[in-house]
């Protein structure tokens, strides 16, 4: 569930973030994208090296 929680969170916050733009046509998603998979990867690593 919290993980859930967490991609909704991230979710809403990047949503919030396009309604607002004031030119979204230059977003560029590439980035954000490797962004979020290095979040993800480094996030599993320190789990996975934690236990």
């Amino acid at each position: 569930m919290q993980y859930i929680i967490g991609v909704a969170g991230l979710a809403l916050v990047f949503g919030m973030a396009f309604i607002v733009s004031n030119d979204r046509k230059k977003i560029k998603y590439r980035p954000i994208l490797t962004m979020l998979v290095l979040q993800f990867v480094l996030g599993f690593l320190l789990v996975i090296l934690h236990h």
